[in-house]
């Protein structure tokens, strides 16, 4: 028989199958003492490998699928009187002389409804032949798959009509795993498992493929500043940094602080001290883990007590080029000084607190202005009044003329500014 009517008997094997068709004797049929076929459902018998070649006088190991029944025994038969044996596991022993022979497997139900479907496979006894066994080749071979992860897996099988596998995990559940449609689930920690596909066909013949689960990516948050110092009742916004985290999960933070500590917006970070001086911990939590924290130190101190400043006297009255001295007191500050200034122009000198009105009357201010702290400052009101006339002196005070002589007098008049000769 040549290549091509080897071929056209294969086909018309495989067709034999599919569509029912058998040719063995139902007569050969033994009975059965197993559950018959499942209601409703034919009862079909498939073989492996469907053709395959061996060498006079040598051994091809068959294998049936039933599907349809509870009873998965068959009958092992060589169509040809002359095409060797086969036992009842189906070990065919091919004959001494080349040729091509046909191998049946035919269920042992005596249902006669509904219809038993036989399968045949093809022996091709040759010198030099090799026989094609199962194979099994899952794809992808090698995959990586975060814990937690799923990816799907498919398995071409070869050497038989049956393309159906099962689907397991090595070394076992703590691998994760595998539904039947090879969809692979990795497991909750990271190792390296192995996904097997079982040929249904053969199930002596698998294919595998390595699977790294990775460990999931530890999430980390970083807080900025990691500490500050503030007032109490004084405001500074720490920012967050996530890293680790996946996609899918949020790199946002929710920001905490214990009671009494202040408060601290939980989405923004925007801090506000208490009105107490301490050391507070404001804490930023990941969205994503919340066990996932970092923290900043705030040292919250009492403000500075407000320097205060006075002078003495608060008021004066002066005449016109009249003196005053007065004097600047400065609390809550260790520099004391103080800058002396006459707020109005014209309105007088004053230095180291020695004021000098001015010969005009009016209301004038000196201030005094801390050194310690310049938004400081206190003022003194003046009010200035004319001019006084102190004293009036004739000048010479006495003297000695002659009959119908002269002698000039000056009357000298002293005031508040000084001394001057009357007009």
């Amino acid at each position: 028989m040549n290549r091509q009517s080897l071929t056209a008997a294969a086909i018309a094997a495989f067709f034999s199958v599919a569509c029912g068709g058998s040719t063995s004797d139902p007569s050969e049929r033994a009975p059965s003492t197993a559950g018959g076929p499942v209601a409703g459902q034919t009862v079909v018998v498939v073989t492996a490998p469907v053709e395959t070649a061996v060498e006079p006088g040598k051994s091809v190991q068959f294998t049936a699928q039933v599907t349809g029944s509870a009873d998965t025994s068959v009958k092992w038969t060589v169509d040809e009187a002359d095409g060797g044996t086969i036992d009842a596991a189906g070990l065919y022993t091919a004959p001494a002389i080349e040729g091509t022979y046909h191998v049946r497997a035919e269920h042992l139900s005596q249902v006669s409804l509904p219809a038993v479907k036989g399968a045949s496979g093809v022996v091709h006894v040759k010198k030099g032949a090799t026989a094609q066994p199962v194979t099994v080749a899952v794809s992808p071979g090698t995959a990586t798959v975060p814990v937690g992860g799923s990816r799907g897996f498919t398995a071409a099988v070869t050497g038989t009509a049956n393309p159906s596998v099962t689907w397991s995990v090595q070394p076992g559940s703590s691998c994760g795993s595998i539904s039947a449609a090879g969809l692979y689930t990795a497991p909750p920690a990271g190792t390296t498992c192995t996904v097997v596909a079982t040929s249904a066909a053969d199930t002596t013949r698998s294919g595998s493929a390595t699977v790294t689960v990775t460990p999931a990516p530890v999430i980390s948050v970083a807080v900025s500043p990691g500490s500050a110092s503030i007032a109490t009742g004084g405001t500074v916004t720490f920012s967050a940094t996530v890293s680790g985290t996946i996609a899918g999960q949020s790199s946002a933070v929710t920001w905490s602080v214990l009671a009494g500590a202040g408060s601290v917006n939980a989405s923004t970070g925007a801090y506000v001290a208490p009105a107490t001086a301490g050391t507070y911990v404001v804490t930023a939590a990941s969205v994503a883990d919340p066990s996932r924290t970092a923290t900043a130190t705030v040292t919250v101190t009492a403000p500075p007590p407000v320097v205060a400043i006075s002078i003495s006297p608060a008021t004066a009255a002066l005449d016109g080029c009249g003196t005053r001295t007065f004097v600047a007191s400065v609390t809550n500050a260790a520099n004391t000084a103080v800058t002396w200034t006459v707020v109005e122009a014209g309105g007088g000198t004053v230095s180291g607190g020695a004021y000098v009105a001015p010969t005009a009357p009016g209301t004038y201010h000196v201030m005094a202005v801390s050194q310690a702290d310049p938004t400081r400052s206190a003022q003194a009101t003046i009010t200035v009044g004319a001019e006084r006339v102190l004293a009036v002196a004739v000048v010479p005070g006495s003297g000695t003329v002659q009959a119908n002589g002269t002698l000039a007098f000056a009357a000298l008049v002293t005031t508040t500014c000084g001394t001057f000769a009357a007009q």
